[in-house]
């Protein structure tokens, strides 16, 4: 599956589980990301960088210990939506 493949197939999936309108859910994306302070963000395209890294000669990569958990994925914004 290439990145684009994939891509899509995790929009799907949020779009699935949430039973949410994509342009919903990419508002709430959106709305996430321009809270995301830059040292979060700096972390989280780090691990995209191993993660793609990983695979291509049979060697893995090892997930930081320090995952956000939903919650914090999802936690309250300007927007109003939130877990509580």
């Amino acid at each position: 599956m290439d990145s684009a493949q994939q891509h899509a197939l995790h929009w799907a999936f949020f779009v699935d589980i949430m039973d949410m309108p994509f342009d919903d859910i990419f508002d709430m994306f959106l709305a996430w990301r321009e809270n995301l302070p830059e040292d979060k963000m700096a972390d989280i395209m780090a691990r995209a960088d191993g993660a793609s890294n990983s695979g291509s000669n049979g060697n893995t990569v090892d997930l930081p210990s320090s995952l956000y958990t939903v919650k914090e994925g999802w936690k309250d914004s300007s927007s109003g939506f939130s877990l509580n």
